[in-house]
């Protein structure tokens, strides 16, 4: 695996090198742009999934809060895909290198790159399901789904806001466009990290983004196997008032299991030396050019 020799390599310049590849590789051949994919793949899954349960019951306000979402989801992951592109993140490496321009609040909060564009696109998605969570609790006042739905969106809150604020504008250019380490820092100046091992950490927890994905990761891993775990003990001990049908566990599971191989992938992505490199292909994408090496070969020809 081999990586990019400078992320200052414009932008056109790293279009031209991909606009050689096969068509699978442009789409396919890094790990953060198979994460991206995979992410959509389960998000299409299961949107294709609401609107089969919607047609059902046009009326079902739950199943329409479940098929809003889960389209705001999908539409985030659009973009996810579009951010994971080795083109776009030269061009934003360079962008957040340049003296920053004054924002106006969509641009700050919404706007300004793709990544900030997907993470609040996935906040719009959890308000439908915490609705869908009020009216399951509405109509089985007495069981746990509705409850177990507002508790884990609850408690996912906070990660996607806090995932949301690294991906701002301003957070991005900290540490010299390696984005903002506050919780790091933190960490440092109560001591948490004095002792040996935990300076290790650095690696992997020391900037914002990539610890909100790692706790991500976790999450996903957890969720992936409970429901490992629910699918035979859930009929085994008759516990219909906890767990949803065995066939809806299954789907979960699949869909799950997208989720959580993307989401590793993309962990995996995020550190440098992985950048731009595939675990699915042999070698890398074609390197492209720096402009002086662009003159020397026009001049050769």
């Amino acid at each position: 695996m081999q990586s990019f020799r400078s992320e200052e390599s414009s932008f056109s310049t790293a279009s031209q090198a991909l606009a050689k590849l096969p068509w699978y590789r442009r789409h396919l051949g890094t790990d953060m742009l198979v994460a991206a994919y995979l992410w959509l793949l389960a998000c299409v899954i299961y949107l294709g999934y609401s609107i089969y349960e919607l047609s059902k019951d046009w009326y079902s306000a739950k199943q329409w809060c479940d098929v809003v979402s889960s389209a705001f989801f999908v539409y985030g992951c659009v973009v996810l895909c579009q951010s994971s592109y080795t083109s776009y993140l030269l061009r934003l490496a360079e962008q957040i290198k340049r003296p920053p321009t004054p924002l106006t609040f969509c641009e700050e909060w919404y706007s300004s790159n793709l990544l900030l564009k997907t993470t609040q696109l996935f906040m719009m998605g959890t308000i439908p399901f915490m609705l869908e969570g009020f009216f399951m609790i509405l109509a089985e006042p007495t069981g746990f789904k509705g409850y177990g739905l507002l508790l884990g969106l609850t408690s996912l809150l906070p990660l996607l806001c806090f995932w949301t604020y690294t991906a701002k504008d301003e957070n991005l250019r900290l540490n010299g466009g390696g984005g903002s380490s506050y919780v790091w820092d933190w960490m440092l100046k109560h001591g948490v990290c004095g002792w040996r091992p935990a300076a290790k950490l650095k690696r992997h927890i020391g900037k914002d983004g990539h610890l909100a994905l790692w706790i991500m990761a976790a999450l996903a891993g957890s969720l992936i196997t409970l429901i490992t775990i629910a699918i035979p003990v859930c009929p085994l001990l008759q516990l219909d008032s906890l767990c949803p049908e065995t066939g809806f566990l299954l789907f979960l599971w699949f869909v799950g299991a997208l989720l959580s191989v993307g989401m590793a992938l993309m962990v995996y992505a995020t550190y440098p030396e992985n950048f731009n490199s595939s675990l699915f292909f042999d070698g890398a994408p074609p390197e492209p050019m720096e402009e002086e090496e662009e003159e020397e070969e026009e001049e050769i020809l």
